[in-house]
């Protein structure tokens, strides 16, 4: 498998969310960011970022990316 980094934007999306299902939530928020890096409007990845936020009680900050 390809380095994280290196992966397409779609791939980078389903790696992101194989790890936030694996339960690895920083995996999860770390490649939502490097993915809104390059493409700052990719709905899903600001849904699944605002989700791990969430999820680790950032609520502040899950609603920010939310909005």
């Amino acid at each position: 498998m390809s380095e994280p980094s290196s992966l397409p934007p779609g791939e980078l999306f389903a790696a992101a969310i194989a790890r936030q299902r694996a339960g690895d939530r920083n995996g999860a928020e770390a490649l939502c960011r490097q993915l809104l890096a390059v493409q700052p409007d990719h709905a899903d990845a600001l849904h699944l970022l605002g989700l791990v936020l969430s999820q680790n009680g950032q609520h502040t900050e899950a609603v920010a990316v939310l909005r």
